[in-house]
Parts: structure tokens; sequence; C-alpha cells
């Protein structure tokens, strides 16, 4: 790594997210974000940079977490930096695991999900997104289909098409046959 990790880990639960669809694993504490940190506060380990460390805050500790791109790419037994199996230790509660490394939460993840396999809350995320944007067409469509439609203005006692006394008048009579197509 290009920067010394602060030797201190959160003692706070880890929320683990195994995203596929954006191909990422992270690894971070309740209630915290990793979306718009900036690099100072995001430190990639130099063996492999695909897995970052998540600082509280930049270029200082302590270790809030990690997040992997590729996990399942990534060949967690090949990795030999101290930062990987001696560094910081987590408890990560959706795996079962007290005080683990980076390497074994992730070799966890391999063996527990797999590829192509999220975690709850990235599927209900996704569907959501997909939900959105799926009433997004349907109300768009919806509303150019309403403009295309012709309306007739109405009032409260009438409407273009006569009172309610009108129309059944027109209801009620006989239908006259058309008049035949010449053939």
């Amino acid at each position: 790594m290009t920067q010394e990790l602060p030797p201190i880990a959160t003692t706070i639960l880890l929320h683990l997210t195994v995203d596929p669809y954006w191909d990422s694993l992270t690894a971070i504490a309740f209630g915290r974000v990793d979306d718009g940190l900036p690099p100072a506060q995001c430190p990639a380990l130099e063996e492999e940079e695909r897995i970052g460390f998540l600082l509280d805050g930049p270029n200082a500790g302590p270790v809030i977490g990690f997040r992997v791109a590729e996990p399942h790419a990534v060949d967690a037994l090949a990795l030999s930096s101290d930062e990987v199996w001696s560094g910081p230790r987590f408890e990560v509660p959706a795996l079962g695991l007290v005080a683990v490394s980076v390497g074994e939460v992730l070799l966890a993840v391999q063996a527990r999900y797999r590829e192509g396999e999220p975690t709850a809350d990235a599927l209900y995320f996704h569907a959501a997104i997909a939900a959105g944007e799926e009433t997004a067409r349907t109300s768009s469509k919806r509303r150019a289909a309403s403009a295309l439609r012709w309306r007739p203005a109405t009032s409260r006692r009438s409407s273009a098409w006569g009172t309610r006394s009108s129309r059944r008048a027109v209801r009620a009579r006989p239908m006259t046959p058309c008049a035949a197509t010449p053939s």
C-alpha cells in the first residue's frame, strides 16, 4: 500500500453487501456509506488493487470497512500482504464471523455466495431501481398517450356528449342497418 493503514479497526459490526450487478463486495460499519468518499479515505492494496480499505477520515483511522471489486475473481489464497491476513480485524454477523481479516471475509464470501448471487439488500436495491425505471417508462407513455387523446370540454352540469338524460335517449334508439357496401 502507498499509505500506512491505521492499526485500529472498528469494533462496530460490519454490514455485508455482495452486489453481483455491480460486481462488488462491501463490508462497512452499520450506518456508514462508501459513496463519494475522497481517494484519501479509500486506499487500495498495492498487491491487489481491487481491494480497498475504508477509513473514518482522510488519511486517518480507524478502518471502518473495506470493499472488493470483482470478489469472485480475486484469488484470496494467492495474496500474501499483511493487510489482508494480519491487518485490521472485523466482525461480520451476516457470515457469523468474529475478529477476522479481509482475506478471511473474502474467502467466506466466495464460499457462501455463488457468483451472481446477491445479498438481500443488493437484490432489493436493484429491484427498486428497476421498478422505478418501469414506473417512469409507464407513466411517461401514459402521459404521452393522454396528451394525444381528445378530451371533450366538461362542466358540472353537462358535457360535450350531452346531459345524462340525452345520453340515455340515444342508447335507447334502435340501431339502423348500415348502408350496404358495394361488392
